[in-house]
Order: structure tokens, then C-alpha cells, then sequence
């Protein structure tokens, strides 16, 4: 397959291919060819608006706003940096937040209502605002402020702009190191205690409410904390105490409600975004075992409900599986058999409900399923079936096989469509078109076709 690499030089993901539906794509913006181009960041959408962002090589940075279509896509405002947002965009209640360095205003905490007049900076810090989270109709960041380090604040972009909730280790060092996420009706944070190393804090958004959740590796030892999975009125994480394998916790924001759940063999889990989800009231995750290597593990939250879920590749080669992605009945995930390549799988949680969705680049060859997002009930995402290259497909609306979307660079060129984000009932996404130049494009299916699960 032939790939257009300088387009790979600023965008970072793809989607996948099969018969080609009578879809309805739109091309929205075409943008400055690939080698102008440094990076793009994320589409985050609200209230039928999406904002993003796209970097030049020439050390300008512009933020774009489209309601999804052609004349309700252009710029909102130009920032002289060349460097992109940290993190992502967040939105909370239509009203987006990131954090920025920009030359004329600084590192600063900025707020965007998808108008040019409503885009500025809220409040200024030592260094831009990180670890963006929406929780109870606010956003949790952590900044750093002169006088007192990294710790968590909050800004509901009113008024009173931002403030700082607690400092978790007094002086200008500070302690918050990240935000892990909600557990039920508190959020919780990674942060550095003199007394306690680092450990899982939680917070309900008030100084008072704001506390070191449990002291998981006593005395100063931190505790090494990752794949923080919220679960309704609770969380899963895995936890790597110093000298054991992994173990898998659970926790409903309360000491008493924070156990571990079972230990697990080698490292546990493989990290990642996307190496685990959850569906209904299991959490499926890619885990590991000396005898099947990496494989589709679940948890119900007890030790006897915590097991390897399917060997697809028998051995201790593993089948890795990824791209995990649920609905309220089923779980889409990419694993590797050994026979088929890197394919797209679904699953209802169970052994016998567990199959390969479809062979897209027949035979040991590997589609290699990426950018995978859910809209409306069907999986978008891009592949490759080796004769169209890299182009955007979908789950069909029975889960029972997939289909091309759009070969939007015919031939064995590629589209190499990035940045799938969820919009009305289909999908907003980045891709070439056939002169190689990038471009913001929307799918929405047929108005006949029912997109939801049956």
C-alpha cells in the first residue's frame, strides 16, 4: 500500500473498508497541503457544534468551529504559538475549555462558547492547564500557579473564572500529578503528600470534601495507579505495588469502598485508551496469563468474576486485543488469531457470543482496524482490505459484518481518515482528498437507514 507520509507528519490515526454504501459525505474545509501543516487536535463536540484545532509550520495555531456544514465551518481565532493545546478540548455544557501558551497572553486557561467574541483566555498560569475533566457541570484541571505548584482547580466559565479547590502538598512545588476520573459522585486525583507519598486522592469539589482516598502503598512508596475505568456509581483501576504483579481494584470514592479485586499474573493488564471498556455491568480488558499471553479478560467486580474470557490465539503468543469499544449490548474490539490478522471482533461478554466481525484483508494479511469510534449504534473506524487502502468503514446495523463508507481516494492510495468524532447520527473526520490535501468531512447516513441496535 502506498501512503502519502507527509501527510503522517501532523495527524496521528485512520479508519476501515468493505462494499461501498450510498452514503452521503460532505466535504466541509479543505485545508493548507500536509507539508504546511504541523498537527491537528482532537474534534470535540457540543450542541451541534465541534471545535479543533490545526497547527502550522509556521508558528500559528488556529481554532475552528463547524456545525457540520459547508458555511458553518471556519475560523474562530488565530494564536501566535506553535505548540499544541496539552491535552484535549473539553466541553461542559456547550461551552469548550483548553489550555493554552500563547506569546502576547501567556500559559492560561482558556474558554470558547463557538463564537470569535466568546473565545479568551479565563485565567493565567505558570504553565498551561492540563488534565482537562468534566465533572458535575464544571472543569477539573491541573494548573500551576506561582506560589503554589501543580493541584487541582475547577472553573465553570463564569464569573469567578477559575479556583483552586485544595493544596495537597503546601508550597511552590506542589502535588497534583493527574486526574484519574469519576467514581459515582467523586472525583478522583493522583497527588504527592509529604506523609504519604503518592496516592489516589478524591475530591466532591470542595475543600472539605477533598482527601487522600486510601494509603495503597504504605508509608512514602507512590502508588503506581493506571487504567482508571469509571463504571456508573463506581471505577475500576489496576494497581502495581512495588515487587508484585498487577492487581485489579475497585472503588466507589469511599476508603471503605476501595478493595482490590483479584491479583493478577505478570503485568496484569496492557496499558492503553483502548485495551479496555465497559459493557453493562463487566469491565472486558486485555490481560495477561504466562500459559495464553495477552488476552480478552472480564471482571464483574469479584475475584471468582475475574477470568480470561477467550484464548483467540491458543499458545502464550496472545491475540492482543484492542480498539475495545461498547454499546449496551456488545463490545467491538481489533485481536490478532493467528489466522486472520488483525481484524475486527465483537462480543456480548460471553465465550459462545464472541466472533470475528469480519475479515476484511482476507487471510493471514491484517486490515488493522484504527481510530474506532461509536455513533448512533454502528462502529466507524478506518482499515485497509488491501485493495482500497486506508479508508473509512462502519459496522453494518446488525453487528454482523462491516462495509466501506468512503474510498475517498480511489485506487490503492489512501484517505487516512483521522480524528472520527461522533456527530448527529453519523461521523466528523479528517482525511485527504485525491490531490492529497486534508480535509474536515462528514458522513450521515441515509435518512431511511436505522442506525441503532436492533
Amino acid at each position: 500500500m502506498q501512503v502519502r507520509s507527509t501527510f503522517r507528519t501532523w495527524v496521528l490515526y485512520i479508519v476501515f473498508a468493505l462494499p461501498l454504501t450510498a452514503s452521503t459525505q460532505t466535504l466541509l474545509q479543505q485545508f493548507p497541503p500536509a507539508n504546511e501543516l504541523a498537527f491537528s487536535v482532537n474534534l470535540e463536540v457540543g450542541e451541534g457544534l465541534a471545535l479543533f484545532f490545526f497547527g502550522g509550520r509556521d508558528s500559528t495555531l488556529t481554532l475552528w468551529r463547524t456545525d457540520g456544514t459547508p458555511a458553518g465551518t471556519r475560523e474562530l481565532r488565530r494564536f501566535a504559538s506553535s505548540t499544541p493545546p496539552l491535552h484535549r478540548l473539553l466541553v461542559v455544557d456547550g461551552q469548550w475549555f483548553f489550555g493554552l501558551s500563547e506569546h502576547a497572553v501567556g500559559a492560561a486557561l482558556w474558554t470558547s462558547d463557538g463564537t470569535t467574541e466568546g473565545t479568551q483566555p479565563l485565567a493565567e498560569f505558570g504553565r498551561p492547564p492540563q488534565f482537562l475533566t468534566a465533572f458535575r457541570r464544571e472543569a477539573y484541571f491541573i494548573g500551576s500557579a506561582p506560589d503554589t505548584g501543580p493541584e487541582l482547580w475547577k472553573s465553570d466559565g463564569g464569573r469567578l473564572k477559575a479556583w483552586l479547590i485544595q493544596e495537597t502538598m503546601p508550597g511552590a512545588e506542589g502535588g497534583c500529578r493527574s486526574i484519574l476520573g469519576p467514581a459515582g459522585n467523586r472525583l478522583i486525583f493522583l497527588a504527592q503528600h509529604p506523609r504519604f507519598g503518592l496516592e489516589p486522592w478524591v475530591t466532591d469539589g470542595t475543600r472539605q470534601g477533598t482527601m487522600v482516598l486510601k494509603d495503597l502503598c504504605p508509608g512514602s512508596c507512590p502508588a503506581q495507579i493506571d487504567n482508571f475505568t469509571p463504571a456508573g456509581d463506581r471505577a475500576f483501576f489496576f494497581l502495581h505495588p512495588p515487587g508484585v504483579s498487577g492487581q485489579l481494584w475497585v472503588t466507589d470514592g469511599t476508603a471503605s469502598g476501595t478493595r482490590m479485586v483479584k491479583q493478577l499474573s505478570g503485568s496484569g493488564i496492557f496499558q492503553g485508551q483502548e485495551r479496555r471498556a465497559m459493557l453493562g455491568e463487566l469491565l472486558l480488558f486485555c490481560g495477561y496469563s504466562p500459559e495464553a499471553g495477552w488476552e480478552l479478560w472480564r471482571s464483574d467486580g469479584t475475584g471468582e468474576g475475574t477470568f480470561q474470557l477467550t484464548d483467540l490465539r491458543p499458545g502464550p503468543a496472545g491475540s492482543f486485543p484492542g480498539g475495545m469499544h461498547a454499546t449496551e449490548t456488545r463490545l467491538f474490539f481489533t485481536a490478532d488469531d493467528g489466522q486472520h490478522g488483525e481484524e475486527l471482533w465483537v462480543t456480548d461478554g460471553t465465550i459462545a457470543g464472541t466472533r470475528l466481525l469480519a475479515d476484511l484483508n482476507p487471510g493471514e494479511a491484517s486490515s488493522a482496524p484504527q481510530q474506532h469510534r461509536l455513533s448512533d449504534g454502528r462502529l466507524y473506524f478506518s482499515a485497509d482490505d488491501g485493495r482500497r487502502g486506508r479508508e473509512l468503514w462502519a459496522s453494518d446495523r446488525t453487528a454482523s459484518g462491516a462495509e466501506l463508507i468512503a474510498d475517498l481516494v480511489p485506487g490503492t492510495l489512501s484517505g487516512d481518515p483521522i480524528r472520527i468524532t461522533a456527530f448527529g447520527r453519523g461521523v466528523l473526520f479528517i482525511a485527504v482528498d485525491p490531490t492529497g490535501r486534508p480535509c474536515l468531512w462528514r458522513y450521515e447516513p441515509p435518512e431511511e437507514e436505522n442506525t441503532g441496535e436492533p
